[in-house]
């Protein structure tokens, strides 16, 4: 039996209610089981087979009646046979009353009697003709009638005794029912007895348990007002026209209440609300209840007045409580003018370092703006340099300068990183593809100087649910991972940091959760919820706290929330500390890998020249550009501001403008809109922007419009091919040879890098993605915008892989149809698709047939 129903079964209250419930049920039985021998003793006085007897005794007296009056009839005697006649008439009324009636048939079940009494009316009816006979006729047959009535003696005799026989059994059937009736009455009768006395018994244990817990109660309202009288709240138990019902001490000392002028003083008098910059208003007790209709309330908008003293700010309290009828509101309040004051106090001094953050974020902008536009001077020269003849000290002091170079790049986006974390409006998030693995071991490496400079040591815990390539913000999760690692080694002195990730759920889940633990000092329990907080740095009293703003963890909180996860901590003071994050990092599957696995290898040579303006303001860094670009075959006209470039706009066309977003005089959004204005509506130029600062109201334009694209100086020479390489004419791809549609450097690269296995597995993924491509266009009307856009890219992703350059063009073309939902130009793109696959399988047939047989020369 269930323990819940157990429970049930032995509480008082229950078996009170179960008993009770019995009685009623016995007593209700008891009163219709009475009616019943009642009603069967009141059956008795007028029996059916009463009726039966005494109607068969009349037909069997009416029997001889008519034969006594056949022998009466004489020949010459007219009233003699009509007295016989009339007798015959009421035997026959008599029999026929008994046929047709219910009494006989409800007293005689079986036949035998049926039968006989048929033959009686049988009998009559044959006798019929001859009582309706003349007079003359009728003595005749009286002779006749006498035979045939004398013939009925018997089995009138017979249908008596059977009506007493009958009735004999009736009442020994009804005499059993009526004692059993009495027996169940009897036994109902004894069970309402004992439930009553059962429920005497619970009542009476109940009546007791009352007066034990009426004590008890007793006794907790005397603690209970123990309690509130030693209670620094005040307690004021307010009635629903205002009037105090009771007080504490509190209250009393708090509003200077005595017994005299307690019953005088409404709820009004005492509280009122505090409202911005409004006057203070009075709080009736209508207000009051209301307030507290749907449910308790909790609010620091309430001030409380002394008798003739001042107003105070309070904290309170209140809830409605109903007992007897009667309905109160029990209010709990707080002097909380000290408090407000202190976090008047602490708020103007936040509000101080807010301020100061915020001039020092908007330095960090300028300074970000002046710090790349010249990084862009170098980091093109340095990209210039290299491609020069150098001699092996030379190429040793290019590689120390673009390390530094690309040091200082990483430092500054740090910063302007933390500029735009402080404002988690201008996050964006960037999701791409790469291995996890790598990534870890490249911030472990990082982080590996600050842990060491503490004597402390970073080691890697081995998952069996590895993680492996995945899809997410590498750039924000490097950040945060970094944050962590860095925080972890500043507080772990001697000590060992260890982190472990692993994919966690279902088999197939997206879900990695990251682990961070540390051997440091510890977190206290108090501090643990604040520990996210913006500029909290905890252990302050300790003069060897480590030096930090204490915005690391609630940037790394606002970068974590942004990607979609999750994190927390658990610490024990001078234990160490574990901070784990969970994130969705889908697993990429084999085929989109491809152009992860090397890092989204791009193609060293741009194949197709065009035309191209360039609008830079700062002329080392214009120089530079125009420098790259030429080298790269590209036809370069250059100026530096916005109205010079609307003028070359003008009267020539461009396939491409290359411009600076922050122009003197016109901006480059504004360029950008003349030059669309002015532009051919056949052959509009594609417009980038280059920008150095990152807060970027520019972007946010760019995205709205869906028309900019941005990149954030500076652009190394791989960077700028990329971008120059998005686009190119559908003529020139037409008119490519196999041979230049393929780069068979980029393909050898991406063979160096991998194992062979590997390489082949990756290769036949290719292939079978873009005979699946090939297979899907063939039913283009029936995919949608959203599936089609999906595999173009992922297809075009490893055309760049592999160095198939006029196939990812025309797919690039194409998915930029597909995203303006122009979907009759993506068909004309993709009409080339197949002739260009072909092309492509058989220089990746050639090319790979040359490195089989290289590799089997060295063999």
């Amino acid at each position: 039996m269930p323990k819940g129903l157990i429970n049930f079964l032995t509480s008082l209250k229950s078996q009170i209610r179960l008993f009770s419930f019995l009685s009623v049920v016995f007593f209700t039985a008891t009163i219709a089981m009475t009616a019943q021998v009642f009603f069967q003793i009141d059956k008795y006085r007028t029996t059916v087979n009463d009726n039966l007897r005494w109607s068969l005794t009349q037909m069997e007296r009416d029997h001889l009646q008519f034969i006594l009056a056949l022998e009466r009839v004489k020949s010459a005697d007219t009233e003699s046979i009509l007295q016989a006649k009339l007798r015959y008439d009421i035997l026959y009324s008599r029999v026929m009353s008994v046929s047709e009636g219910s009494t006989f048939k409800e007293a005689f079940t079986l036949s035998e009697p049926q039968e006989q009494l048929q033959r009686i009316v049988d009998t009559l009816d044959d006798a019929m003709p001859l009582i309706d006979a003349e007079k003359e006729n009728f003595f005749a047959n009286v002779t006749t009638l006498l035979l045939l009535f004398d013939r009925l003696t018997p089995l009138m005799r017979d249908l008596s005794l059977d009506s007493i026989k009958a009735e004999a059994k009736n009442v020994a059937q009804e005499r059993t029912i009526l004692a059993s009736r009495l027996r169940q009455l009897a036994v109902l009768s004894l069970l309402l007895l004992s439930g009553l006395l059962a429920l005497l018994y619970f009542l009476w244990l109940s009546a007791l348990s009352h007066r034990q817990k009426s004590k008890g109660n007793l006794i907790t309202l005397n603690h209970l007002q123990t309690i509130l009288d030693t209670s620094l709240d005040a307690v004021l138990v307010v009635n629903k026209d205002g009037t105090l019902l009771e007080s504490n001490l509190a209250a009393t000392e708090l509003l200077d209440l005595t017994d005299k002028n307690k019953a005088a003083i409404n709820i009004n008098d005492i509280l009122s609300q505090r409202l911005d910059n409004l006057p203070e208003r009075k709080v009736q007790a209508n207000d009051l209840f209301r307030f507290c209709a749907l449910g308790p309330i909790r609010s620091t908008d309430f001030a409380a007045q002394a008798i003739n003293s001042h107003s105070f700010p309070i904290e309170l309290s209140a809830k409605i409580a109903s007992t007897a009828g009667n309905t109160v509101c029990v209010c709990f309040f707080r002097d909380i003018s000290r408090r407000l004051s202190a976090e008047e106090a602490v708020a103007h001094s936040r509000d101080e370092a807010l301020a100061g953050e915020r001039a020092k974020a908007r330095f960090l902008a300028v300074m970000s703006h002046e710090m790349r536009t010249p990084l862009q001077g170098i980091f093109g020269t340095l990209d210039l340099l290299e491609e020069t003849p150098l001699s092996a000290e030379q190429d040793r002091h290019l590689s120390i300068l673009q390390s530094s170079s690309t040091l200082l790049l990483n430092q500054v986006n740090d910063a302007v990183e933390m500029l735009r974390s402080g404002n988690t409006n201008t996050l964006v998030k960037k999701d791409t593809q790469f291995n996890f693995c790598q990534m870890m071991s490249e911030v472990v490496l990082s982080a590996s100087p600050t842990a060491h400079k503490n004597n402390s040591t970073i080691k890697k815990v081995p998952s069996k649910r590895k993680v492996g390539d995945v899809e997410g913000d590498q750039e924000k999760l490097r950040q945060v991972l970094m944050n962590l690692f860095t925080n972890a080694a500043k507080f772990t002195v001697d000590g060992t940091i260890t982190v472990e990730a692993a994919r966690v759920g279902e088999k197939d889940s997206d879900w990695v959760e990251i682990q961070i633990t540390d051997t440091g000092i510890g977190i206290k329990p108090e501090d643990l919820p604040r520990i996210f907080d913006e500029y909290v740095r905890l252990n302050e009293e300790d003069t060897g706290t480590p030096e930090g703003s204490g915005l690391g963890l609630s940037i790394t909180k606002q970068l974590v929330q942004l990607m979609g996860g999750e994190i927390g901590v658990e610490s024990e003071p001078n234990e160490g500390s574990v901070f784990w994050v969970k994130l969705p990092l889908p697993a990429v599957n084999q085929k989109s890998a491809v152009s992860s696995k090397v890092g989204a290898i791009t193609p060293k040579e741009n194949n197709f020249p065009q035309k191209i303006l360039l609008v830079e303001d700062n002329t080392s860094s214009r120089v530079v550009l125009e420098q790259m670009l030429s080298n790269e075959g590209h036809n370069i006209q250059s100026c530096s501001d916005g109205e010079t470039a609307v003028s070359y706009a003008s009267i020539q066309n461009f396939d491409l403008v290359i411009m600076d977003i922050n122009l003197p005089g016109l901006s480059g959004i504004e360029t950008a809109e003349l030059i669309r204005d002015r532009a051919s509506i056949q052959n509009p130029p594609r417009i980038v922007f280059l920008t150095a600062l990152a807060a970027l109201e520019a972007r946010s334009y760019g995205d709205k419009e869906g028309k900019e694209e941005i990149y954030t100086k500076p652009l190394r020479r791989e960077e700028l091919r990329g971008l120059v390489a998005k686009k190119t004419s559908k003529t020139a791809v037409d008119d490519r040879s196999a041979h230049s549609d393929f780069d068979a450097q980029t393909f050898h690269e991406f063979r160096e890098t991998l194992d062979e296995c590997e390489f082949e597995n990756l290769l036949d993924c290719f292939r079978q993605e873009g005979d699946d491509l090939i297979a899907r266009l063939q039913d283009f009307e029936g995919q949608t915008p959203k599936d089609l856009a999906r595999i173009i890219h992922q297809l075009a992703g490893s055309c760049a892989t592999f160095g198939a350059n006029a196939m990812q063009a025309i797919l690039s073309r194409a998915e930029t149809a597909v995203a303006d939902e122009d979907l009759i130009t993506a068909r004309n793109e993709l009409d080339a698709l197949p002739e260009a696959w072909k092309l492509a399988c058989d220089a990746l047939d050639v090319l790979q047939n040359q490195a089989s047989s290289k590799q089997s020369h060295f063999r």
